[in-house]
């Protein structure tokens, strides 16, 4: 009797730590995710230059180094398709070296000073045109190119085809509200150019690029995209360093 309720419960250990094993890599994950949210959640965003690199905050020195990575991993992330790779590094590596060319075209269009002259407003409206239409292509070319990179699993359902769509989706979406409020204030009857350029120069914090907000949430999209590709990372480390104790015991 003893005997076999020694069995019972070491066979109840065996899987409990096979269960804990196998847990690590989920672990691993999510901590790398809660981490890095807690470390963005303790800046301070408010506080931050009219052009990031000027680097005079804690927020442009972290946008200015995220570009960098980004770029960094969009080079080495186009190199290694000649190695195949796996669903999920294609899936958010796609979106993330898409997102470092629109990234890096919006820091281009932005007006480097505080102070705006009616030249600089007219530009700063322009700009937001242009670059809101320029994301638009680069959204479709993003959702063709990631279609292409994983085209095998379209053969086991068609649905993947809105699994690729939904990133971009949120993207679209703020480009259609930057526009369509663009437009919209720009139409009032009593808009003037120098009524904004007073408003912007009055204001202590004023912000002349705020008129773009695609181009923050685009940042912000890629930040998310980025993170939960090298959590990713971690997990298949994690999960392979498992599977070999396990092998060996």
């Amino acid at each position: 009797m003893k005997e076999k309720i020694n069995k019972k419960s070491k066979l109840f250990i065996k899987k409990f730590l096979k269960w804990i094993y196998s847990s690590i890599p989920y672990l691993g994950f999510s901590l790398f995710l809660l981490v890095m949210g807690s470390i963005l959640l303790m800046v301070n965003f408010d506080k931050s230059s009219i052009y990031p690199f000027k680097l005079k905050f804690v927020t442009d020195w972290i946008i200015v180094i995220f570009l960098i990575i980004s770029t960094l991993f969009s080079i080495k992330f186009l190199i290694s398709l000649k190695k195949g790779g796996n669903i999920y590094h294609k899936y958010f590596g796609s979106f993330v070296a898409t997102f470092s060319i629109s990234n890096w075209i919006a820091m281009c269009f932005l007006i480097k000073n505080r102070k705006v002259s009616l030249s600089d407003v007219k530009i700063a409206i322009r700009n937001t045109y242009i670059y809101n239409y320029l994301l638009l292509v680069l959204c479709l070319i993003g959702v063709i190119w990631c279609l292409y990179l994983t085209r095998r699993y379209l053969k086991f359902t068609n649905w993947w085809i809105i699994v690729v769509i939904l990133p971009y989706l949120l993207i679209l979406y703020q480009i259609g509200i930057t526009v369509k409020g663009l437009q919209t204030f720009t139409n009032y009857s009593d808009y003037s150019p120098e009524i904004l350029k007073m408003f912007v120069n009055s204001n202590k914090y004023g912000d002349i690029n705020l008129i773009n907000q695609t181009v923050y949430y685009s940042i912000a999209y890629q930040m998310v995209a980025l993170i939960l590709l090298e959590g990713g990372r971690i997990f298949v480390y994690l999960n392979k360093l498992v599977e070999k104790k396990n092998k060996y015991k």
